[in-house]
């Protein structure tokens, strides 16, 4: 982001990821959420929210 003097820099509470493919969606108790990979040999994931 240094290099991109454009762009407004990080604030405290905001989101940084490292490469999303997706948008980000609110999760909530009681969701699981599954991930499927294909064509570059990595597995799924799975994710279930507890509390």
């Amino acid at each position: 982001m240094e290099r991109q003097p454009q762009l407004p820099p990080v604030q405290a509470g905001e989101l940084v990821t490292t490469g999303t493919i997706t948008t980000a969606h609110a999760v909530h108790p009681g969701e699981v959420w599954r991930t499927q990979v294909d064509g570059i040999g990595l597995p799924g994931l799975t994710v279930e929210l507890t509390r």
